[in-house]
């Protein structure tokens, strides 16, 4: 599978905006415009997970094997966004910096996590000497 960049970037936004900072949350396809696949979620938040960028709020050693199919009620629990998980969402929150990030990123044909985080922070350095003319 394929890493979807947008739905990485929609998981973190929202752990950010409905976590309630002590507890877990629940997610399914269904938070997500979409997404109607359970073992693409899961697979994406598996990757936030070895990454650091997200805490784990149950256990995912079982494959997310716990899911069936048509089933509304399917979730997978969340901790919180960890201090990276803050840092890259932070560096990437702009739609307007997440699309030109996305489309330099594409023109060199490969990417990875960090190297999207110093596009996007390269780009925010550009409008801040834009708007402030202070060189970074």
């Amino acid at each position: 599978m394929k890493r979807n960049w947008d739905l990485i970037r929609d998981i973190l936004l929202y752990t950010e905006a409905n976590s309630p900072g002590v507890s877990e949350i629940r997610v399914g396809p269904s938070n997500f415009e979409g997404l109607k696949d359970h073992q693409e979620l899961a697979a994406h938040i598996r990757m936030l997970l070895e990454r650091n960028l997200l805490d784990g709020g149950g256990d995912y050693s079982s494959g997310w094997s716990f899911w069936e199919e048509g089933d509304d009620d399917n979730f997978i629990s969340l901790g919180n966004l960890t201090w990276d998980g803050h840092e890259f969402l932070d560096k990437i929150r702009s739609p307007k910096i997440w699309k030109k990030t996305k489309k330099v990123a594409q023109k060199t044909g490969g990417f990875t996590l960090g190297l999207l985080g110093d596009i996007a922070s390269g780009l925010i350095k550009t409008q801040v000497e834009k708007y402030t003319g202070v060189e970074i």
